[in-house]
C-alpha cells in the first residue's frame, strides 16, 4: 500500500523517514513508550472508570488519519468502503430508564461538547462518557419497554450511526408513603424491611415514598448477587438529603447472608452503584444501610467463602502462606516490605465451590481473588494479585497518612451488637474491604466498575506492572475524593439537583451532565497524580506523561488527557514551588484549597487558577503554557518521550519553506519542533548563512522560539535559550529570526498558544532566507564566450521577512571576484525586491565571475550569499576544415598529415588525440595547445577525435575531423600538392533533448490484496494495464440486521477506470492532455460506502481540467445518498518541465482506488 504525508499529502516512499515535500517525520510507533499511559489505549489496555461525570471521549486520531487515507490517497485501504471504520459491536450495562448503558465498538472520534449528540428514541439522551471505543449513556427515564432506535452522531467523524436495542421495564412497586417530621422519630416497617429516621433528620415536615423494584436492574457478575433494589424520593420523585444519616432494614435469608450482604447507591452521574454504610445484626439477619442522602440503591451477597468448613482441611492448609513482599516495583525509593496473607476461599454462585486464592495485607484493605485454576494456566497473575495488594495496601497508607483515616477508606461496615439504629446502637467496626477479582475472561472487554468507589473491582490479566501499581493507586485515591467531597461531590446539593432537572439553571437534563464536567479534569487528574507520586513513586523520575494532550487546555476532560495533566499538577507543585519540602504536603494543601472552595455554581476551574495565582504569581492558563514551553528547553524538566497530541516534529528541510497544522483547542498549546542538519537541510552550497523566521496564520496566534543544539532531551539548557517571538504585536519584542551557519546542526522549537475564544488550526510556516541570482544564466553565458559588457548587470532578488513597525532596514554589501574594487554597499534591501551591481569589467572581459553577498540586520549577519566561481567553458577544435582528403597515385600510398588543437580560454590542459585507425593513443600534455602529425597508409576513411582534459583528469571538452585517402583521378585533379593547406569544411549538429518513455510499471497492490481477501471479511481484486484499471469489493462476512442498514453478505461494487495513454516523447514545456472515464460496473450496496478515484501526476505537478480540479471521485452510498456519484469523464493536462540534465528520470502515475501505472520516463537526447 502506497503512503502519504497526513500533513501535505505527498506520496512517500515505502522506508521514507521524513517527507520530501514539507519535512514532518513519518510517524513510527515510538520505541520507548510509557505503558501505564498508552496513548491511544490499545482494545486490551485498562479503561478507568471514576465516580464522577466523564463527559469527554478519550482522544485518538488514528479514526480520522484513517478516515482520511481511504477518501483521498490510492492504495489498498482505499478498496474499503466510507463509513466502514465505524461499527457497533455491543450494547451492554443496564438497559432500564435511568439506569446507564454503554455501547462497544470502534471509530467513535473525539468528543466535542458541540457536536457530540445521542438519542434513545428520539428523546436526547445525557452522556456520560465518550470514549473512541466506547460511548456511556444514561438512558432517559420516560424511555418505555421495548426495541428503540439508538442515535449517535459526532461530525465530522460521522454524520449519524443509528442502532436498535432492546430497553427493558424496571417495574417498581409503592410500598409506603409516609410524612416525616423534624421533631420527633419514624419508623415506617413493612413485609421484609424497615425504614427509621431519628428525629432531626429533617428540618421541615417531608414526604418520602418507598418503591422496591419486581427484579433489581441486570448484572451479570460472576461474583456477587444482587438480591434486593429499592428506591426512596420525594413526591416529585427527586432525591432526598437529611441532616443525620437514617436507616434502612432489609431481612436477609440467614446471619451468614446478613454477614457477606452490603448497600451500594446508584450515581447517575457516572453510572455506576456506589460502595454505602452497612450496618448487619446476625441476630436478626437483617441488614441496614446508613446514609444522608436516597435515590436508587441496592443490596448484593458476595458469593465468596471462606474455603475452611467447605474444603478439605489439608487443601486449605497448603493454599495458606504469609508472604513479605518488597515494594520495590512500587516506584523509586520504595524500599519497604508489605506484609502479606494468602488463603483458599471458594466461590458459592450457583451452588458449586469454585476454588479462589484470596491475598490481602494485615489490615485487609483490600482483598484481591484470583482462580487457583487460572493461575496454573498463567503464573504471573499470582505475582500480579502480590503486586496488586501490595500497591493497594501501600497507597492506602500514603493517603491516611496524610489525609487521615476516615478520608481513605470506602464506607465501613458495623455489626450491630446490641440495640437498634437510632436507638442507643452498639456497634463493632468490621472489615469493609475493597474487592479485586483478577480474570482473564475479561482481557477483552477491559475492567469492569473499576472505581475504588464501588467496592467491588474485576480487572484484567494482562496489565504491565508500573501501569498496574498506578492503576491501583489511582482508584483508591478516587475514594479520598469521594469522603472529602461527599454530596458536594455527587450532587452539589448546594444549588439542588431537583432544580437543575426540573430545567430551572441549565435548560434541558442533558445540559446538567455537560455543566458537571467542569471539574472532571480536576478529579481525574488529582487521583493520577497521586496514584504517581504519593501512592506510589511511579512517576518519580518518569518523563511526562504520554497520555497528555499539549493542543487541548489543561482542564480538558477525554479520559486520557485529563490523567496526563498530572505532570501539569506536578511542574506547580514541585517545579515551580522548591520551597515545598515534600510533593505530599504541597498535594495536600492544593487539594484541601481547591475542594474547600468550590461550588457547581462557581466551577473548580476558578478556584484552582486563584490557588495558581496565588501560588506563582500567574494564571493557570499561562502557567500551562510555560510548562510546555520549559518542557521542551529546560534540561531540570522531566523527559517527554512522547505525548498524545500537540505535537509535532520536522526532521527534514526539504525546501525554502516548510508547513505544517496543528488543531489548538482554546487555552490550548501546539508545539512544533524542528531538526536543522545538514543530511535533511535542501541543498543551497549558495548559502555559507542563511537564517530562519516563522510565517504562521492566523496572525493572533503567538508563539515563543527556542534555539537548542538539537531536539535529543540532552540537548535542553540550563538557562533559557529564547530567540524570539512569532506574530508579535509589541515593537519592543521582535519576531525570530534565527540564523544558521552552513554544516552546523541545531533544533528550533516554536511553542503557540491559542487565546482566542474559539478553537483554531494554526499554519506553522518555517520560511528561509534566500537570494536569487536572477540573470545568472546570462552572464554565465557571456563569461564563457567572452561577450560581457561594462554595461551589462548582475541582478538578484532575496527572501527575507517582511518589516514590522521598529523593525532596522536589510543592508547588504555586495563584493565580486573577491576584489575590493568591485564592491557595492546596498542601503536598503527589501523582501522579493531585486537589486543590481556593475560586472566585474575593466579593459577585457574576465575569466571568470564569483559573487559574494552578505545581508544585514543593523550588525547581525542574516544571510551570506557565495557563488561559485563562473568560468568560460573549456573548448577545444582541431584547425582546418572538417574533411581533409588526400589522392593516391600508383607511386604514392602514405601520406602525412599534421595535426594543430587548440584550447579556450587559455590555461594549462592536456590533449589526447586518437587517429582513428587503431593505432595508440598519443598525450601530449601543459599549455593551450598541441601540434602533432600522424602517418597514414592505404585507401580508407579515417576520423580522428582530439579530447581535451583538465589537470584533474577531468573530461572538458573534444573535437573530430575526417581523414580520407583514395584513388587518384588522372582526368580531374582534386587535391592541391600536399604542402598546400586545403580550405576547412567544418560542421556542427545541434543536439536536442526530450523526455523518451523507457519503463511502465503496472500496480495492482497485489501483496496488500491478499493480506486482505486472508482476513476472510472481505474479498477484493484490482487490474491494471496501461490505460485500463478494474477493481472488485466484496463484503463476504455475516449478514448482521443489528446495524442500521443491515450489514448483508454478498455486497459488493465494482469500479473501471479508462485513461488516454501517454506519448512515448515529451519535450520540455510541452503540455500533455490525458482523457479518462471512471465508471461503477456493479453496485450492490446496503451498509457499506462505495469509492473510486482517477488522477494523474507528474512528479509533483497534478494533471488537472480548465476548473483547476486535479483529484475526481465517484461515490456510492445507501446511507447518504445525497452524496452519490455514479460516474465521471474529463480531459486533465499538465505542463511537463524540462530535465536538467541528461540522464534524469521522472514518473508519470496514472491511476486511481488501488490501481494505476508508472509510466518512467528520461531525460535523453534524441534525433
Amino acid at each position: 500500500m502506497e503512503k502519504y504525508c497526513t500533513n501535505c499529502g505527498t506520496q512517500l516512499s515505502p522506508n521514507a523517514k521524513f517527507c520530501p515535500s514539507c519535512g514532518i517525520e513519518v510517524y513510527r510507533s515510538p520505541d520507548k513508550v510509557q505503558t501505564h499511559t498508552p496513548t491511544p489505549p490499545p482494545a486490551t489496555a485498562k479503561k478507568r472508570k471514576s465516580p464522577h461525570a466523564k463527559l469527554i471521549i478519550s482522544v485518538v486520531a488514528v479514526v480520522l488519519a484513517i478516515a482520511l487515507l481511504v477518501t483521498q490517497f490510492p492504495g489498498l485501504m482505499d478498496l474499503l468502503p466510507i463509513g466502514s471504520d465505524v461499527h457497533i459491536k455491543e450494547i451492554g450495562g443496564q438497559p432500564y430508564a435511568n439506569r446507564a448503558i454503554t455501547i462497544s465498538g470502534e471509530g467513535f472520534g473525539y468528543y466535542d461538547s458541540e457536536n457530540c449528540r445521542a438519542a434513545i428514541d428520539g428523546k436526547d439522551t445525557p452522556i456520560i462518557d465518550w470514549e473512541e471505543k466506547t460511548i456511556t449513556l444514561l438512558v432517559p427515564q420516560d424511555i418505555s419497554a421495548g426495541k428503540k432506535e439508538i442515535l449517535l452522531a459526532n461530525p465530522p467523524f460521522f454524520k449519524k450511526k443509528t442502532v436498535k436495542h432492546v430497553f427493558l421495564e424496571n417495574a417498581k412497586t409503592e410500598l409506603k408513603r409516609v410524612m416525616l417530621t423534624p421533631a420527633k422519630e419514624s419508623i415506617v416497617e413493612g413485609e421484609g424491611f424497615v425504614f427509621i429516621a431519628p428525629a432531626g433528620s429533617v428540618t421541615q415536615d417531608q414526604e418520602i415514598v418507598i418503591y422496591k423494584y419486581s427484579a433489581p436492574s441486570f448484572d451479570d457478575s460472576p461474583y456477587w448477587t444482587v438480591a434486593d433494589e429499592f428506591e426512596i424520593t420525594g413526591p416529585d420523585g427527586g432525591h432526598l438529603f437529611f441532616q443525620k444519616p437514617v436507616y434502612f432494614g432489609i431481612d436477609a435469608t440467614d446471619a451468614e447472608e446478613a454477614n457477606h450482604s452490603a448497600f451500594q447507591i446508584y450515581n447517575e452521574f457516572s453510572g455506576l452503584w456506589v460502595s454505602a454504610e452497612t450496618w448487619y445484626d446476625e441476630g436478626q439477619a437483617r441488614v441496614y444501610l446508613s446514609t444522608t442522602h436516597f435515590s436508587s440503591f441496592r443490596r448484593f451477597v458476595s458469593d465468596m467463602r471462606t474455603g475452611f468448613g467447605r474444603l478439605a482441611q489439608n487443601t486449605v492448609d497448603e493454599a495458606s502462606k504469609k508472604i513479605d513482599y518488597a515494594t520495590e516495583k512500587l516506584g523509586n525509593a520504595r524500599d519497604e516490605v508489605v506484609e502479606l496473607s494468602q488463603n483458599l476461599w471458594v466461590n458459592v454462585k450457583d451452588a458449586t465451590t469454585e476454588k479462589f486464592l484470596r491475598v490481602t495485607d494485615n489490615n485487609e484493605r483490600v482483598i484481591v481473588y484470583f482462580r487457583e485454576s487460572d493461575a496454573k494456566n498463567d503464573p504471573s497473575i499470582t505475582d500480579k494479585a502480590y503486586l496488586m495488594a501490595a500497591a493497594f495496601s501501600t497507597a492506602y497508607q500514603e493517603y491516611e497518612d496524610l489525609f487521615g483515616a476516615d478520608k481513605v477508606t470506602t464506607f465501613s461496615k458495623k455489626r450491630l451488637v446490641s440495640g437498634s439504629p437510632g436507638k442507643n446502637p452498639v456497634t463493632e467496626a468490621v472489615p469493609d474491604p475493597i474487592n479485586v477479582y483478577i480474570d482473564p475472561r475479561y482481557n477483552n472487554t477491559g475492567a469492569q466498575a473499576k472505581s475504588a468507589t464501588t467496592g467491588n473491582i474485576i480487572m484484567p490479566s494482562e496489565y504491565p506492572e508500573d501501569d498496574l501499581v498506578s492503576t491501583c493507586a489511582h482508584e483508591l485515591f478516587h475514594t479520598v475524593q469521594y469522603r472529602t467531597l461527599g454530596l458536594k461531590q455527587l450532587y452539589m446539593s448546594t444549588t439542588g439537583l431537583k432544580d437543575l432537572l426540573d430545567n430551572r439553571f441549565t435548560g434541558n437534563t442533558t445540559e446538567v451532565y455537560r455543566f458537571f464536567a467542569n471539574n472532571a479534569w480536576f478529579m481525574e487528574a488529582t487521583a493520577e497524580y497521586a496514584g504517581r507520586f504519593i501512592g506510589s513513586n511511579i512517576g518519580i523520575g518518569a518523563p511526562i506523561h504520554a497520555s497528555i494532550e499539549a493542543n487541548r487546555p489543561y482542564y480538558a476532560s477525554n479520559g486520557s488527557h485529563d490523567y496526563g495533566v498530572s505532570s501539569f499538577l506536578d511542574y506547580i507543585l514541585a517545579t515551580r514551588q522548591p520551597s515545598s519540602s515534600e510533593r505530599k504536603d504541597a498535594f495536600k494543601e492544593m487539594w484541601n484549597t481547591v475542594t474547600a472552595n468550590y461550588s457547581m455554581v462557581s466551577s473548580i476551574n476558578v478556584v484552582f487558577d486563584k490557588y495558581v495565582q496565588d501560588k506563582l504569581n500567574e494564571s493557570a492558563e499561562t502557567a500551562y503554557l510555560n510548562f510546555w514551553r520549559e518542557a521542551f528547553s529546560r534540561n531540570f524538566m522531566p523527559e517527554v518521550t512522547v505525548i498524545a497530541g500537540g505535537l509535532l516534529d520536522t526532521k527534514a528541510i526539504p525546501r525554502e519553506k516548510v508547513s505544517s497544522t496543528m488543531d489548538i483547542r482554546e487555552n490550548g498549546v501546539g508545539i512544533f519542533r524542528y531538526s536543522l542538519t545538514p543530511e535533511y537541510m535542501w541543498k543551497d552550497e549558495t548559502a555559507l548563512t542563511r537564517s530562519f523566521w516563522f510565517e504562521s496564520t492566523p496572525t493572533s496566534m503567538r508563539g515563543d522560539v527556542y534555539r537548542l543544539d538539537g531536539l535529543e532531551m540532552s540537548d535542553r539548557e540550563s538557562f533559557e535559550p529564547h530567540v524570539g517571538i512569532i506574530n508579535s504585536a509589541d515593537e519592543g519584542l521582535k519576531n525570530a529570526l534565527i540564523p544558521y551557519t552552513l554544516g552546523e546542526s541545531l533544533g528550533l522549537v516554536a511553542v503557540y498558544q491559542n487565546m482566542v475564544n474559539a478553537d483554531e488550526t494554526v499554519k506553522s510556516v518555517l520560511s528561509s532566507t534566500t537570494v536569487k541570482w536572477d540573470n545568472q544564466k546570462d552572464i554565465e553565458k557571456k563569461v564563457g564566450n567572452t561577450t560581457l559588457k561594462s554595461s551589462d548587470k548582475l541582478k538578484f532578488t532575496p527572501t527575507l521577512p517582511k518589516q514590522t513597525p521598529g523593525d532596522e532596514p536589510f543592508t547588504a554589501l555586495v563584493t565580486l571576484n573577491d576584489n575590493i574594487d568591485y564592491q557595492t554597499e546596498i542601503e536598503r534591501v527589501e523582501n522579493g525586491k531585486a537589486f543590481q551591481v556593475d560586472a566585474p569589467m575593466k579593459d577585457q572581459p574576465p575569466d571568470n565571475v564569483s559573487v559574494n553577498i552578505k545581508i544585514f540586520r543593523g550588525e547581525k549577519l542574516v544571510h551570506e550569499y557565495q557563488s561559485a566561481e563562473i568560468k568560460a567553458d573549456a573548448k577545444v577544435e582541431i584547425s582546418g576544415p572538417a574533411t581533409v582528403r588526400y589522392e593516391l597515385d600508383k607511386n604514392s600510398s602514405q601520406v602525412k598529415h599534421s595535426f594543430t588543437g587548440k584550447a579556450s580560454p587559455a590555461g594549462d590542459y592536456d590533449f589526447e588525440w586518437n587517429f582513428g585507425e587503431g593505432s595508440s593513443l598519443q598525450r601530449t600534455a601543459g599549455g593551450s595547445s598541441s601540434e602533432i602529425s600522424h602517418t597514414y597508409e592505404g585507401v580508407g576513411e579515417y576520423t580522428v577525435k582530439l579530447t581535451l582534459y583538465d589537470k584533474q583528469g577531468k573530461t572538458l571538452s573534444s573535437d573530430s575531423v575526417r581523414i580520407i585517402l583514395e584513388e587518384k583521378d588522372l582526368a580531374i585533379p582534386t587535391v592541391p600538392p600536399v604542402s598546400s593547406e586545403p580550405i576547412p569544411t567544418h560542421s556542427e549538429t545541434k543536439q536536442t533533448y526530450a523526455w523518451v518513455l523507457v519503463e511502465t510499471n503496472n500496480e495492482n497492490y497485489q501483496a496488500n490484496i491478499d493480506n486482505t481477501n486472508k482476513g476472510g471479511i472481505y474479498e477484493v481484486s484490482a487490474s491494471a494495464s496501461p490505460g485500463s484499471y478494474t477493481s472488485t469489493w466484496k463484503y463476504i462476512g455475516d449478514t448482521d440486521t443489528y446495524p442500521d442498514p443491515d450489514q448483508i453478505n454478498g455486497e459488493s461494487f465494482a469500479t473501471q477506470l479508462t485513461f488516454s495513454v501517454p506519448p512515448t516523447v515529451i519535450k520540455g514545456g510541452e503540455t500533455v492532455s490525458l482523457s479518462f472515464n471512471l465508471a461503477f460496473t456493479d453496485d450492490n450496496l446496503s451498509y457499506f460506502d462505495g469509492h473510486g478515484s482517477a488522477r494523474a501526476d507528474w512528479g509533483n505537478i497534478k494533471f488537472s481540467n480548465v476548473a483547476k480540479k486535479s483529484h475526481f471521485e465517484i461515490y456510492s452510498s445507501v446511507k447518504y445518498s445525497s452524496k452519490n456519484v455514479k460516474s465521471i469523464g474529463d480531459t486533465i493536462s499538465a505542463i511537463i518541465p524540462a530535465g536538467y540534465s541528461e540522464g534524469d528520470r521522472e514518473e508519470l502515475w496514472i491511476g486511481g482506488t488501488g490501481y494505476g501505472t508508472y509510466f518512467v520516463y528520461e531525460w535523453k537526447q534524441i534525433p
